[in-house]
């Protein structure tokens, strides 16, 4: 998230929604919400079972660019 891009993992790990609870997810893809020009939140989709792909990565772009585009109104 630092370089500010989306990005998509598909490979059986631990991640971390809310501090302190780590789920099993066998993939997720993650985007950054950037409102004038600082990261203001993320939208994640995530999978325990299968993988995902370029069509829910492009989901998770556009709704990261819709909210960010709502939060500079």
């Amino acid at each position: 998230m630092e370089d500010r891009t989306s990005s998509l993992v598909n490979q059986q790990t631990n991640i971390s929604l809310v501090e302190g609870n780590e789920e099993p997810a066998s993939a997720y893809t993650i985007g950054p919400i950037i409102a004038n020009g600082d990261p203001i939140g993320a939208v994640i989709i995530f999978s325990k079972e299968g993988s995902l792909g370029d069509v829910e990565q492009k989901a998770v772009e556009t709704a990261a660019g819709f909210l960010a585009r709502q939060m500079e109104q």
